[in-house]
C-alpha cells in the first residue's frame, strides 16, 4: 500500500484591510517612563520635609511623620505585588537605604493611612 502525501488546504486571504498603526510611539514611550518614575519616586528624599509641612500645616493632634508620596509608593507595591502589610513594610525599609530618606512606617501606619483614603490609592 502507497500512502499518498495528505493535501494542505490553500491558505486563507485577508478578510478586510490591514488597520494602520496611528499611534503616537513618542508619546507612548515617555508615558511608559512617567510610570516606572510612579513606581519609585527617587527625588522623595529631597521633598520629604517639605510634603510634610505641607499636610501637618492645619492638622490638629500628633503630626504625620511620613509624607502622601510615600504612603502612595507603598500603596501601589502593595495592591500591584498583591502583597500582605508586613511584606510592605520591608519594601519600604529598602527604600530607606537606597532613596536615603530618613525613616520608614510601620506596618500598621501603611495600613491606617491607605484606609483613611486622602490622595492615597
Amino acid at each position: 500500500m502507497d500512502r499518498q502525501p495528505a493535501k494542505r488546504r490553500p491558505k486563507a486571504g485577508r478578510w478586510g484591510k490591514r488597520k494602520k498603526d496611528r499611534r503616537d510611539w513618542k508619546a507612548y514611550n515617555e508615558k511608559q517612563v512617567r510610570w516606572a518614575e510612579f513606581l519609585l519616586p527617587l527625588k522623595l528624599a529631597e521633598q520629604w520635609q517639605p510634603d510634610l509641612d505641607g499636610i501637618n500645616h492645619s492638622k490638629i493632634g500628633r503630626p504625620y511623620e511620613y509624607p502622601e508620596a510615600l504612603v502612595e509608593c507603598l500603596g501601589f507595591w502593595k495592591s500591584f505585588c498583591k502583597m500582605d502589610y508586613r511584606t510592605t513594610q520591608g519594601i519600604g525599609r529598602q527604600m530607606v537605604v537606597f532613596l536615603k530618606i530618613p525613616a520608614s512606617p510601620h506596618s500598621i501606619t501603611i495600613c491606617r493611612r491607605l484606609s483613611w483614603g486622602g490622595n492615597c490609592i
